[in-house]
């Protein structure tokens, strides 16, 4: 009887523990109507936070990307390879005292190689992510962000 008692207490905590709280990150996920919904399926190649602009991005690759970012010190990227960086606001995890997630999408930046040392960019910004226009020298200087980091260490 003392057992039963006891699983019977036990039993009650736990379904009052359970909340139906939605736990997804609704805020940080891409539009299923958006075209370029792919870039998530990517491999991740690294990811980095910005204290100063309070943002989280990161960075993903196709298999040629990939291999090339994990085997080589060049940054000059084999024709074929895609990089996308996926850029996040941050936002308070309510659900861990002082951690950080991402909430909205800021931009998605992606890099195409479709030539010899010769690189694309195509630039969305926004929740809705509308393609944006970057001046030549700025997208200059995203292409080499972008291609210049280098691969996590993996264990």
């Amino acid at each position: 009887m003392k057992n039963l008692i006891v699983l019977s207490f036990l039993a009650t905590l736990i379904l009052t523990g359970c909340s139906k709280e939605n736990l997804y990150n609704e805020s940080a996920s891409l539009a299923d109507s958006t075209k370029i919904t792919q870039v998530l399926e990517g491999k991740v190649i690294t990811s980095m936070v910005d204290k100063k602009e309070k943002t989280m991005s990161t960075l993903y690759g196709n298999d040629i990307a990939v291999e090339h970012a994990r085997n080589s010190v060049d940054h000059h990227y084999p024709i074929g390879s895609e990089l996308s960086l996926v850029t996040w606001s941050q936002k308070e995890d309510i659900h861990w005292y002082g951690a950080n997630i991402p909430g909205e999408i800021k931009s998605i930046e992606i890099v195409k190689y479709q030539a010899p040392d010769s690189a694309i960019l195509e630039y969305y910004k926004g929740k809705n992510l509308h393609l944006g226009k970057r001046d030549f020298e700025t997208a200059v200087k995203r292409i080499e962000f972008i291609s210049g980091q280098r691969a996590a260490v993996l264990p």
